[in-house]
């Protein structure tokens, strides 16, 4: 769909550029597992246990570290996160908040609410990008057909 490949470029230009590492990258796409992740202490009273090793393989990233026993510490905190609505917009417990950035969250939503990953990539390739990369107006045949002569072909690429 037309959001995956949005994403795809918005990354591959990233790295490119050397805005974003492909290691990062792939934390993100991938959505990585931790093979020994440990014990989850209070978090197993509301985290999905498929979860836990999400988190702990997060851990591999610099920013990320120390990140299980954030939650453990402040787990009433990343509970209200977790349960949120719309937590891709909601602040993030601790000092996460601050240290965490844009992309950095988008991988921590792959990990913890995969279900709020289109929401949030939207908004950040719409950042990263432009709204035209998200958002695009009606297709209109009669103006592309103004702008197409025997020298100049369409192409379209259809979504499903």
């Amino acid at each position: 769909d037309k959001l995956t490949v949005a994403t795809l470029v918005t990354t591959r230009i990233a790295v490119n550029d050397e805005l974003l590492q492909q290691e990062e990258v792939l934390y993100l796409f991938l959505g990585k597992i931790a093979p020994d992740p440990g014990n989850m202490g209070p978090l197993h009273e509301w985290m999905p246990e498929a979860i836990w090793p999400k988190v702990k393989a997060l851990e591999g990233l610099k920013r990320f570290n120390g990140l299980g026993d954030a939650m453990h510490s402040d787990s009433d905190d990343w509970l209200a996160w977790f349960d949120g609505a719309a937590p891709e917009l909601a602040k993030l417990p601790g000092d996460f908040q601050k240290s965490l950035t844009p992309f950095d969250r988008l991988i921590l939503l792959r990990a913890l609410r995969p279900d709020r990953l289109s929401n949030a990539l939207s908004t950040y390739i719409g950042n990263v990008m432009g709204k035209d990369y998200v958002f695009q107006q009606p297709f209109d045949m009669a103006s592309t057909f103004d702008e197409t002569s025997s020298q100049t072909p369409v192409f379209f690429v259809l979504f499903p």
